[in-house]
């Protein structure tokens, strides 16, 4: 094995004047790029900087199981390290969030000794996070759609909820042909159980353009069924109750402890 090889997993973000100065560097200097991007803009860049770049997007075929899709794409990353080249894998978004292949190509490689790093990257959060004005501080219960659904969790309605991948409720294969209005009535019963009928949500999709604007559609739960979403859609949900008043008792302990501890110094 050829003491140059290596894998780097980067993100791309969600437009071009996301990726990172180090992503860059990656890009430009690996044997081997191999990408997941459907935006035209995105895919003219990286050639420009890496004629050699593969997309990884082939793998995908309508009525294919995604984890087929995924165990292919994370077989078709290690076949250049192995080969001892510089070998570089760049997803949109973040590489570590909702990319099940960039976990799972980092562990494969590792578990082979072999030199493999992931790079942080802005997610689709970071985006929800400036375009919808929340500062994560006051706490965030944050879950895939399907999996919330199915584990039925417990919410704190005085906490914000994320939703992610609303449109892709219960779908093991990859499609075009989206059935939201046969599954998202499934979601709002469910979320009715915590939240009134009136309570507003954020119909959230991170803009892919520098030029175009995110979709931010605020709707009212009832209405969820109704509404036309997609798999990068994100609902947003805000809190519906006042958070439990703080402990003073604890508080004043905590304090108590400060001090105790600064005066033995």
């Amino acid at each position: 094995m050829s003491k140059s090889a290596s894998l780097r997993v980067v993100g791309l973000g969600f437009q071009l004047g996301h990726i990172s100065l180090e992503t860059e560097a990656q890009i430009e200097s690996s044997d081997a790029l191999l990408y997941l991007s459907s935006d035209p803009l995105t895919e003219f860049w990286l050639k420009e900087r890496n004629d050699g770049a593969v997309n990884l997007n082939k793998f995908y075929a309508e009525g294919k199981s995604r984890r087929k899709s995924y165990d292919e794409m994370v077989a078709a990353i290690l076949s250049p390290v192995r080969e001892g080249k510089r070998t570089c894998a760049a997803f949109y978004g973040h590489p570590g969030v909702f990319v099940s292949p960039g976990h799972e190509v980092i562990a494969a490689a590792r578990k082979e000794g072999l030199n493999a790093q992931m790079l942080p990257a802005i997610s689709a959060e970071d985006c929800l996070f400036v375009d919808l004005a929340v500062d994560p501080v006051i706490g965030k219960q944050a879950y895939e759609a399907t999996d919330f659904l199915l584990r039925k969790y417990a919410l704190n309605p005085a906490i914000p909820l994320v939703l992610w991948q609303a449109g892709a409720l219960g779908m093991g294969t990859w499609t075009k042909d989206y059935k939201t209005e046969l599954t998202l009535p499934t979601l709002q019963r469910f979320l009715l159980e915590t939240y009134p009928p009136k309570h507003p949500v954020a119909i959230y999709e991170a803009s892919f353009s520098a030029i175009c604007l995110p979709r931010i559609e605020w709707i009212e739960l009832s209405a969820l069924s109704r509404s036309t979403v997609s798999p990068t859609t994100t609902l947003y949900f805000p809190p519906a109750s006042e958070k439990k008043a703080v402990d003073a008792q604890l508080l004043s302990q905590l304090r108590e402890q400060l001090k105790l501890g600064a005066d033995q110094t």
